[in-house]
């Protein structure tokens, strides 16, 4: 009887302190994939941070920024800017609808788990001078 006990209080204790937190699950640093249509091939890709690279690029964003620009330019064109916006972590939603990890909400904010960038961003091409 005090083994059975003792493994539900364990089995309580695991599931409210491992799982409490699931938009953790996502990370507050995630990588994103940028590409474009035919003109971006070999543009130059700039973040204010001084990430960057050449199309296609993979960066990361932290999470705990609104909204990042992404400043993109290749000779011959004009410079695009493409804001790209944090989306809510789809795993944050399992806090609120699961009574005992709602706490678990509260640290995915605190921490900036709870939002995300996409995995893939398509920019689209770039318009000729």
């Amino acid at each position: 009887m005090i083994r059975k006990i003792t493994l539900m209080c364990m089995a309580v204790v695991f599931s409210t302190t491992m799982l409490g937190c699931w938009g953790t699950i996502g990370g507050s640093n995630k990588t994103t994939y940028l590409s474009g249509g035919k003109s971006m091939e070999g543009a130059t890709v700039t973040l204010p941070r001084g990430q960057g690279g050449t199309m296609p690029v993979e960066v990361r964003f932290s999470s705990k920024e609104e909204t990042n620009l992404v400043i993109i330019e290749k000779k011959g064109f004009k410079t695009k800017k493409v804001y790209i916006d944090r989306e809510i972590n789809g795993w944050t939603w399992l806090n609120l609808f699961l009574p005992p990890y709602m706490l678990g909400f509260a640290v995915d904010f605190i921490t900036g788990s709870i939002f995300e960038y996409p995995g893939d961003a398509y920019l689209g091409n770039l318009e000729s001078n």
